[in-house]
């Protein structure tokens, strides 16, 4: 369409909006029928199945059938909505946002695949970070950064490989490792939590994390590390360790009491 409000009528057939020429990011929304931001403001879409975003961070929602979003470069979002849809981030880095979805969502990055209900057949190519649902997500990254956000509901969030930035939301969320649990640093410093593999030599170690808003970390043989009260109380310095390194108790893990910096080896 270009510059201007256009009517794009995709009519019979599998049809696609193409705006990658233009100047500034766009926001479509194929299940609205409807364009904004910069030249697609005032775009009317009719019997489109597919979108090409621009150079810039786009925006752009799918229908309710199967669609391909292409955000081509620039740091976009992509939303897929109901059906069987192709989420091509293109360079950047891209977001697979499932936070509208009805019911839970499986996504693998590494595969690049989506399961369980509006994700199901999915397919995500170039796309760096997740965003899950009101629901009990499961979110797998891949051996690069990403960032996956659970959203409500009690979410397993698998960052892999990579420094990756793992962001429960509400519910009970837990952060899930590939490792044992001595294979694994945990620091507290200034209010931030991260989690580091010191394993050396590991193909496809997991990296140094950060998390926020998880309630738990949970290690390849299924021990389970509560933050319950780990995280309410790291404003002191770990009573008997001088603030420096305290080492977690097998017996007894979510008991220590924190406050400052501090890290559980």
């Amino acid at each position: 369409g270009g510059a201007g409000a256009d009517l794009l009528d995709g009519g019979a057939g599998e049809d696609i909006a193409d705006y990658s020429g233009n100047y500034g990011a766009v926001w479509i929304d194929l299940a609205a029928g409807t364009g904004t931001w910069n030249w697609a403001h005032g775009d009317v879409l009719v019997s489109i199945e597919n979108v090409v975003g621009t150079s810039y961070n786009d925006w752009l929602y799918g229908s309710a059938g199967a669609n391909k979003l292409y955000g081509g470069a620039g740091d976009d979002r992509l939303w897929g909505g109901a059906g069987a849809d192709l989420l091509d981030g293109g360079a950047g880095e891209d977001t697979a946002d499932y936070s509208g979805n009805y019911g839970a969502v499986w996504i693998n990055l590494a595969a690049g695949t989506g399961t369980w209900n509006w994700a199901h057949g999915d397919v995500l190519v170039s796309i760096e970070n997740v965003v899950g649902t009101s629901w009990g997500d499961w979110l797998y990254g891949s051996a690069e950064a990403n960032k996956l956000y659970g959203g409500d509901g009690d979410d397993l969030l698998f960052g892999g490989g990579g420094n990756d930035f793992l962001d429960g939301g509400t519910g009970y969320d837990v952060a899930c490792y590939s490792g044992l649990q001595e294979d694994y640093r945990i620091d507290f410093t200034e209010g931030q939590v991260t989690v580091t593999d010191v394993r050396s030599g590991i193909d496809g170690g997991d990296g140094q994390d950060l998390l926020v808003n998880i309630e738990a970390i949970r290690f390849r043989d299924g021990t389970t590390l509560s933050f319950d009260t780990i995280l309410a109380r790291m404003t002191a310095d770990v009573a008997g360790f001088g603030g420096e390194t305290a080492p977690l108790s097998p017996t007894d893990p979510d008991r220590l009491q924190l406050a400052g910096n501090a890290s559980l080896l």
